[in-house]
């Protein structure tokens, strides 16, 4: 695999969310910028960081790296204070940057063990900056060699040829997988779907390929039903913000639709899972689906595109039932849903 510095920006999630120790705030990439420019967004405290995740400033596998900066920021603000001070400040900087994405698995599960991590810390007089930063970049480390793992075991589903259809941006492995298939001298192309309101597969996924000299379809959201009766897509692969036990995928609003345009024309959906499923959620019922607000859908990058006295409802991800996918990628291989738990 190529090395990480030669990468596309958007792929390397070191590039992506950094502490910057000369101007002692926490870096983001600003997506919301994507393609037009590369630019970066900077925080100087846990709010800044909890209101960039928020404001979409990041997003996809970007999250939980962000969250995790985000509570060594918190330390960072109280380094000189007393131990009490501490433990105040870490415990609202996670509830705080926890309640910005309910339903992303990784945010909370990183949240969860660095708040444990700070306790310990804290009670053996450690240096606390120093061990919450240290643990915010393994984090990041950690996502990217599972995103190389599960770009190569997503590769072997891949036959030389095939068009893959992406839905929302998945993270590093979206891309990872083609490189991999070109490794063993397979050739493939994408078809992106726009992705309402915020546009990440048109902004995002679109311009990583790119960058990787793939050749790249964009399409509309309500195209992909008419694609699979074409015969123009040969498999259906997107990330997964959270796996439920019985092997149901929580993602990007759109993807039940589109797993169900997949399932009844033969194409195989495929979910790629940077953390396995999640314990705590058992099926779709117990997915504490995000709603945000519905001015983003009366809009598209800042300018109103209905009228403004109508309503709108903007869930942002939804819940595909077991049967209608066909495997959940993880780091240790590909399973069917009944098989992931």
């Amino acid at each position: 695999m190529m090395p990480s510095e030669e990468l596309p920006v958007l792929v390397d999630l070191h590039k992506n969310v950094f502490f910057d120790n000369e101007t002692e705030e926490v870096v983001i990439l600003d997506r919301r910028k994507l393609p037009e420019e590369i630019t970066q967004y900077r925080c100087e405290n846990f709010e800044e960081v909890a209101k960039a995740i928020e404001q979409m400033v990041t997003q996809s596998l970007g999250v939980s790296p962000a969250a995790g900066y985000g509570i060594a920021i918190a330390a960072y603000e109280v380094q000189e204070g007393s131990k009490g001070k501490m433990r105040n400040n870490i415990s609202k900087a996670a509830k705080r940057i926890k309640n910005t994405r309910p339903t992303q698995t990784s945010l909370h599960y990183l949240i969860d063990e660095m708040t444990e991590l700070a306790e310990k810390t804290i009670s053996e007089n450690g240096n606390l900056f120093e061990v919450l930063h240290q643990r915010a970049y393994e984090w990041t480390e950690h996502l990217m060699t599972v995103s190389k793992k599960l770009g190569k075991h997503t590769s072997d589903l891949i036959n030389d040829g095939d068009t893959i259809l992406t839905h929302c941006y998945g993270g590093p492995a979206i891309y990872l997988m083609g490189e991999y298939a070109r490794k063993d001298g397979k050739e493939i192309d994408y078809f992106c779907t726009e992705t309402r309101p915020y546009l990440q597969g048109a902004r995002l996924t679109s311009f990583a390929l790119s960058q990787g000299d793939f050749d790249v379809t964009l399409v509309t959201d309500g195209m992909p039903a008419y694609c699979f009766k074409e015969g123009l897509i040969d498999k259906f692969i997107t990330g997964a913000d959270r796996i439920a036990m019985n092997g149901a995928v929580a993602n990007k609003i759109g993807t039940y639709q589109i797993a169900l345009g997949a399932k009844r024309h033969g194409v195989p959906f495929y979910a790629l899972s940077y953390t396995g499923p999640d314990s705590g959620t058992a099926t779709c019922e117990d997915v504490d689906v995000e709603e945000r607000d519905p001015q983003e859908v009366k809009h598209v990058r800042d300018a109103r595109i209905s009228p403004k006295e109508i309503n709108a409802f903007y869930p942002a991800f939804d819940c595909t039932p077991p049967e209608f996918v066909e495997g959940i990628v993880t780091d240790r291989g590909v399973y069917k849903p009944e098989k992931v738990s």
